[in-house]
């Protein structure tokens, strides 16, 4: 027990932890006032169930409830700021359960390291110093009561969290379902990109890949939930089709890709003694799949489907097709790289600009471009949402080349440490930040990128708990 009990009357008989969650799900749908409850429920929700992974349960339900189309939810009455106190809520939390445990883990002892860094770098090289510093902490508070509290969570609490989350991943694909043949809800954006229950089609887009990344390991690890996970598979890569979301589809299938060649690659020698007594007919039926798979991807429909998702349009590919060669898979890499330029042209300008220093963590490419949020009551920026290309360029533009180097290392000791949790959780790490290469969100804890931190931290960390005492 990590925290003494909570001695009060109204709470000898708590309900159930997904009774408090639904019941926190309705206030959210109700009214304006209900909404900001349902906030405040998730902040306390650690408290009352006293268990270090419900830390994560919260965040992630606080980004989804921020998530959820404006069709069915009601603005909350501090307009999106309620999440701070949400977030305070369970750090606060993650600091009496360290406390308690007289531990810290590895990578929030790097992550303490790394923060008086950029702390230093927003007050000296930022052109924002206040918006640096309020995103600097933010993220700090985010991921550091991530990273405790899935450390100080039993294999088993893991375990039901990995349950839990693609459960409720699930949930949200099944019930965005119905809204595919309700336009007005379904494609409220822009009427021609899904986004199911969510805000927008990019946000639905990036949920997806992450939740097929998750279920393609479900398929393969866990045999008895085949009949489930293969039906909601196939429908959640309809839905990513839907949303005409080009970087979240390609995430995907790229992972994919370089996850089998990792796989392949670290494990050669097994595979090529195999291969040596692989009988002939076995042998022929596997050059065949790859053969016939060669010629089904470079058919002129399949380029017509994958140039519907690049334009968005089936009418845009097809009167571009005629352009097309059997390399046209080069001019597709070309249009979507333009289709980027005006995120990350001004980058580069920046790059050149100030390659050592950066401009600043979490500044816009151009400062005109930022919307900047302001508290009520004391008048401090509070919010500030910007749009940004590739992650690692936007790391590269915002803190400079010699912070950049340590933020490039952390993410390959990221991807080696998922490694070791097997290849169905480097494939999930590995999507999260490549949903990154068209549009920066990862550091964006406001919006989607709270949900990333929240799956990327228990697929990142191998399940042995290293860590270090705060007092000998």
């Amino acid at each position: 027990m990590y925290l003494s009990p909570i001695r009060l009357s109204f709470l000898h008989k708590l309900p159930t932890s997904t009774a408090y969650l639904g019941i926190a799900l309705v206030f959210r749908l109700f009214s304006p006032i209900s909404a900001t409850l349902s906030i405040l429920m998730l902040g306390l929700y650690p408290f009352i169930y006293r268990r270090p992974y419900t830390v994560l349960q919260s965040l992630l339900l606080t980004s989804l409830f921020g998530l959820i189309n404006p069709a069915f939810t009601p603005p909350t009455v501090l307009g999106g700021n309620d999440r701070y106190i949400c977030f305070l809520l369970v750090f606060l939390y993650t600091l009496t359960v360290t406390k308690s445990r007289l531990t810290i883990s590895r990578p929030s002892f790097i992550l303490l390291l790394f923060f008086p860094i950029i702390v230093l770098h927003s007050i000296v090289f930022s052109q924002f110093p206040l918006i640096s510093l309020l995103k600097a902490f933010l993220l700090f508070f985010i991921s550091f009561a991530s990273i405790e509290s899935w450390f100080h969570s039993s294999s088993q609490q893991r375990a039901e969290f990995f349950h839990w989350s693609f459960t409720i991943l699930s949930l949200v694909i099944i019930l965005s379902l119905p809204t595919y043949f309700i336009s007005s809800i379904g494609f409220a954006v822009n009427g021609t990109g899904f986004q199911g229950i969510l805000s927008q089609p990019q946000v639905f887009g990036v949920v997806l890949a992450t939740y097929l990344s998750i279920a393609f390991n479900y398929l393969f690890n866990y045999v008895s939930f085949r009949r489930i996970v293969l039906p909601l598979f196939l429908l959640a890569l309809f839905m990513l089709y839907s949303t005409a979301s080009r970087t979240a589809f390609f995430a995907f299938l790229l992972a994919l890709f370089l996850s089998f060649v990792v796989h392949l690659s670290l494990n050669f020698s097994s595979y090529k003694h195999k291969l040596k007594h692989l009988p002939v007919n076995t042998l022929f039926v596997v050059v065949s799949f790859f053969g016939i798979l060669g010629i089904f991807l470079t058919s002129v429909r399949v380029q017509s489907l994958i140039g519907s998702i690049l334009f968005k349009s089936d009418n845009a590919a097809i009167s571009l097709l005629d352009q097309l060669d059997f390399n046209s898979y080069q001019l597709y890499i070309e249009i979507f790289a333009s289709s980027r330029e005006v995120l990350y042209l001004p980058m580069l300008d920046n790059i050149s600009t100030h390659l050592f220093q950066g401009i600043g963590f979490g500044v816009p490419s151009v400062s005109s471009s930022m919307s900047v949020a302001f508290d009520p009551f004391f008048g401090i920026p509070v919010g500030a949402s910007i749009e940004k290309g590739v992650l690692f360029v936007a790391i590269l533009e915002e803190l400079g080349l010699i912070l950049f180097i340590p933020f490039l290392l952390l993410f390959l000791l990221i991807l080696r440490s998922s490694l070791r949790n097997g290849y169905g959780s480097f494939l999930v790490c590995l999507t999260i930040l490549l949903t990154n290469i068209g549009e920066s969100t990862l550091f964006s804890p406001g919006g989607i990128g709270l949900l990333l931190i929240c799956l990327l931290i228990p697929f990142s960390f191998p399940q042995d708990k290293f860590s270090f005492r705060l007092i000998s």
